[in-house]
């Protein structure tokens, strides 16, 4: 899975990039300790409605954050490690950030990849899988 370094408020992170469903699946269930300056963005092909996050198999207190398609912070919820109960963002979202909890990102902060490659953003903004067929096209 590809790291990219992004800013959103005054804070800068090195994150995961989650842009497929298996990723996306998995999430930060299989980590243990999160440095303070890294987590995961889960990243979505066009905006969706109704995303549900849960912390079933996530040993971590997480920020669970919803931006949408500008790159605005939409929703931020702290969550305990373990807790199944389900996050759900009613408004439309394209990236969900996890963070340590506590992290100090607030709703109307912006998501700043201005740093970004050109590939690197393409990776962000990516989030499906293509099959090809036996002349590779799609």
């Amino acid at each position: 899975m590809k790291k990219i370094d992004i800013e959103i408020g005054n804070k800068e992170y090195t994150v995961k990039v989650a842009s497929t469903e298996e990723e996306r699946t998995e999430g930060l269930s299989t980590t243990e300790n999160l440095p303070a300056n890294e987590g995961m963005l889960f990243t979505y092909e066009e905006p969706e409605q109704w995303l549900v996050y849960t912390m079933r198999n996530t040993s971590l207190d997480l920020d669970i954050i919803f931006i949408d398609k500008d790159k605005k912070v939409i929703s931020v919820n702290t969550v305990e490690a373990f807790d199944i109960k389900p996050i759900v963002c009613k408004e439309f979202a394209q990236y969900v950030l996890e963070v340590n909890a506590d992290s100090g990102i607030s709703v109307g902060d912006e998501l700043d990849d201005s740093e970004l490659t050109e590939d690197e953003k393409e990776l962000v903004s990516r989030s499906r899988m293509l099959v090809l067929d036996e002349n590779g096209d799609v």
